[in-house]
């Protein structure tokens, strides 16, 4: 169930609604094989949007704060990630972020 999950939350991050941010393969590094960019706070906000964001928060994002304790409807306006071949994966959240919430996807990511 939780690969089905992540292959779902991949897809969505395809759609052109997710690359509304104005984040290309331009502003990442040359070494980068993938990224993608969701901005939430345009999901919510959008007439487009709503429906994916319902979506998206009650098929992943609820999963995401019940495993990790990390609440991305409260606090995450966009995410952002990609990978190089140097560093592996790379997840950049944007928001106001809580201590207590990078403590706790800093714990997730160990």
């Amino acid at each position: 169930m939780r690969s089905t999950k992540l292959i779902l939350i991949c897809l969505l991050f395809l759609f052109p609604l997710a690359a509304l941010g104005g984040i290309d393969a331009d502003d990442l590094p040359s070494t980068s094989t993938w990224y993608f960019h969701a901005d939430f706070k345009e999901m919510r906000s959008s007439d487009g949007g709503k429906s994916l964001w319902v979506w998206l928060e009650d098929e992943v994002l609820d999963d995401v704060r019940d495993d990790a304790g990390i609440d991305l409807t409260a606090e995450a306006d966009r995410i952002t990630a990609y990978s190089t071949t140097e560093f592996g994966a790379v997840f950049v959240l944007e928001g106001n972020i809580s201590q207590e919430t990078k403590d706790k996807a800093l714990v997730a990511a160990a």
